[in-house]
């Protein structure tokens, strides 16, 4: 479970990273998590640069959080699972919005 403290300690941590110490984070986020990553640059692709850094970003945060969570260990995420994660957001998406619809009429 994610609480607050482990998000307040990740972006401490963060906080005080040099460009170097960023990089190499980011390079082991690419390692541990290359599924998730590749998601996420195919998702932003066409977006541009900016917005597919801040992706990159935040999905390193919610990594380095849960990795703060869970005393240092995650799980490698498959590309199956995001797939069906993405699918079903699809999905809850759509219902939320056919949902919102008949309230309005």
């Amino acid at each position: 479970m994610i609480d607050g403290e482990s998000v307040e300690k990740a972006c401490s941590e963060v906080s005080e990273y040099t460009d170097e110490q960023m990089a190499n984070e980011f390079d082991r986020f690419f390692r541990a998590q290359p599924a998730i990553c590749d998601f996420i640059v195919e998702l932003t692709h066409e977006s541009g640069q900016k917005i597919q850094e801040l992706s990159l970003f935040l999905s390193y945060m919610m990594f380095k959080t849960v990795e703060a969570a869970q005393s240092g260990s995650t799980a490698v995420v498959k590309p199956d699972d995001i797939e069906t994660a993405y699918r079903e957001t699809e999905s809850w998406m759509a219902r939320i919005s056919q949902a919102e619809g008949t309230e309005l009429q």
